[in-house]
């Protein structure tokens, strides 16, 4: 089970900054908050930005996966993880498994053999073809994701004419490939240039039995696990049909209490949405399985990073590349399952902007709120938005206790005035009790920092200040850029702290954050609307 494999994730990717965050929308706001962290001016932008109506994109209706970075000599677009030096023709390569599947025999690149059959083809002539190959074999559509269509695993020619029946005919798909199936895991590897920088080992769900526990409850303590992984909460495992038959095939049931260590899977797929593990195992893989997954990138034209899906045989020592995805997800390898994370961002800002990989900051983590931000975006003629930049390099963290006179919000609005009208401050104000706030400041300039101390002293008579600075070596701690008086609800903050660990929980504060933001956007388009007329009166 996940709880036993102890994933050690980024400690410069708090969890708490990425509450909320499902998805693509997770590996876009990683890779913009790489860059960003670094001193790259970052643009979030709608998809009606003129830049993006040249690159290959889809389900961009709402913003969050279309951003820009930036510095004083170039600028470079993203569509989630995919930058734009990365061609549309690579992307149509790569998103036709049976194109995809050319490029590489032609590049020599180790892959399963197979043919496909377009709608022209008669399913007599599937069936030759695949006799003639020899069993077992996979069915799969030529342009589609997510394990849809497929059939793995065939073994004889009656399971294959079901098989193609379910592909071709209730799922409609018209080209599908006929080809070879090859034992062993599942792997995902992430290519930059010419370097893997992340292998991921998908497998089924699965449940590890503790002697005493249920299927049912072991599967529940399991979900409690993924629900404090930013990247897995999203992805639970649900006990449906598909889970139940494979158990009574198996000859168990959701009640079958399991012996100590004992190991069954509930599924036959290993993807993640469906409750599937990510375990994260780059230092296992020799040389030469990753100078395979380089070549298969190099095999496809003006295409210099994705992720290349992998089956590999540990035992035999050979591996072949499935597929190929030039917009792959890299949660798995930012928050894996288990195994040790690999930093996907650094390495895409690293080849995008080289000159940058000295730049990164020092801790404390400086984020920015990634919904917020978004929200300003739902005005229809606003088609992009500008982060507030954040203080880079060593920063000096300092802490303030004002003790007295201090519960005016007058005194608290005019404390936020006063770090807001410095460069490179972030931090904010906390109220510890009626007599007693806080104030945190964050920053690279110690002028800076003396600056504001000489003013909070100057302004606040009769107040008890005490100081405490540190070069903060708390790489968890996440503090937001600018300056903010935290004046949240003690209940909402109560309910963020157990959203990990709750499902129901995290539903709850899904709603109110959707809500938030569906609020936010109709005041903002309001807002310019109404500007909009006063300037043609």
């Amino acid at each position: 089970m996940m709880s036993k494999n102890n994933p050690e994730w980024l400690k410069k990717y708090p969890t708490e900054i990425f509450i909320g965050i499902n998805g693509p929308k997770l590996d876009a706001y990683a890779l913009a908050l790489e860059g960003w962290r670094r001193g790259l001016t970052l643009k979030w932008h709608s998809q009606e930005a003129p830049a993006f109506t040249k690159m290959k994109t889809w389900h961009v209706d709402r913003p969050g996966q279309l951003f820009s970075l930036a510095d004083e000599n170039k600028e470079h677009f993203f569509f989630r993880t995919r930058g734009d030096i990365v061609s549309n023709q690579a992307v149509d390569i790569s998103a036709n498994k049976g194109i995809t599947k050319a490029y590489l025999e032609k590049s020599n690149v180790p892959t399963p053999k197979g043919k496909i059959f377009d709608s022209e083809a008669t399913d007599q002539e599937i069936i030759n073809y695949a006799k003639e190959l020899g069993f077992p074999l996979v069915i799969k559509p030529t342009d589609d994701s997510f394990g849809r269509g497929i059939t793995v695993n065939i073994s004889n020619e009656h399971e294959f004419i079901e098989a193609l029946k379910y592909t071709r005919h209730q799922k409609k798909y018209e080209n599908i490939i006929v080809e070879e199936h090859i034992t062993g895991d599942d792997y995902r590897l992430y290519v930059v240039g010419d370097q893997v920088v992340s292998a991921v080992h998908r497998t089924p769900p699965y449940v590890i039995g503790d002697g005493y526990s249920t299927i049912k409850k072991l599967i529940n303590n399991t979900n409690k696990v993924r629900l404090k992984n930013p990247h897995l909460a999203s992805r639970l495992i649900k006990i449906d049909r598909e889970v139940i038959d494979l158990l009574e095939r198996s000859g168990y049931t959701i009640n079958t209490i399991l012996k100590k260590d004992e190991r069954v899977f509930l599924r036959s797929k290993s993807n993640l949405s469906a409750g599937g593990d990510a375990h994260e195992k780059l230092e296992e893989l020799g040389d030469k399985i990753k100078s395979i997954a380089v070549a298969a990138v190099k095999s496809i034209p003006e295409l210099y990073h994705c992720g290349v899906d992998m089956i590999i045989d540990h035992e035999k020592k050979h591996a072949f590349v499935i597929e190929i995805n030039a917009t792959a997800h890299i949660g798995s390898s930012i928050f894996p399952g288990a195994g040790k994370a690999k930093d996907i961002p650094a390495a895409i800002i690293d080849y995008y902007f080289p000159e940058t990989n000295r730049l990164a900051q020092d801790s404390p983590v400086i984020y920015f709120p990634f919904k917020e931000q978004l929200s300003l975006l739902a005005n229809p003629t606003l088609q992009s938005i500008t982060v507030l930049e954040p203080p880079v390099g060593k920063l000096t963290k300092s802490v303030y206790k004002l003790k007295g006179r201090v519960s005016s919000r007058r005194y608290q609005n005019n404390i936020k005035k006063w770090a807001v009208a410095q460069n490179n401050i972030s931090g904010y104000l906390k109220k510890i009790s009626r007599r007693v706030i806080e104030v945190v400041i964050v920053t690279n300039n110690d002028e800076i920092l003396e600056r504001f101390e000489a003013i909070l002293k100057h302004k606040s008579n009769d107040i008890v200040i005490e100081k405490k600075t540190s070069h903060d070596n708390n790489h968890h701690s996440a503090i937001e850029v600018g300056f903010k008086i935290k004046n949240s609800s003690k209940l909402i903050w109560q309910l963020k702290q157990k959203r990990y660990q709750y499902q129901f929980i995290r539903w709850i504060l899904t709603v109110l954050e959707g809500l938030s933001f569906l609020f936010q956007s109709r005041l903002v388009h309001k807002i310019f609307k109404r500007r909009k007329h006063e300037n043609k009166e």
